[in-house]
């Protein structure tokens, strides 16, 4: 199943609400807010309370991979995505 959502996971045969999760993480990754048409779709298939929870999941996975990075704990061979801090104003 993890291959299917390396690449291209909207064209895989995952359900539509795996995909709607993992267009959810996308958006999260790349700008930390869904845009509104991914907005009214997840809320059509999960709750308020869902959402908060996979959103709270999303930043717990990202902190502890960017603590991982930072402490050199992770294999040589493992691919990289590199993700920039959100400055605070």
């Amino acid at each position: 199943m993890v291959d299917k959502i390396r690449d291209d996971f909207a064209a895989s045969d995952l359900s539509p609400r795996q995909k709607l999760v993992l267009a959810w993480t996308d958006a999260f990754l790349a700008d930390a807010e869904a845009p509104p048409a991914l907005q009214r779709e997840a809320l059509s298939q999960f709750t308020p309370a869902q959402l908060v929870e996979l959103a709270a999941a999303n930043a717990i996975f990202m902190g502890f991979s960017k603590i991982a990075l930072a402490l050199g704990d992770v294999p040589d061979d493992l691919p990289l995505m590199e993700q920039a801090t959100p400055d605070v104003a």
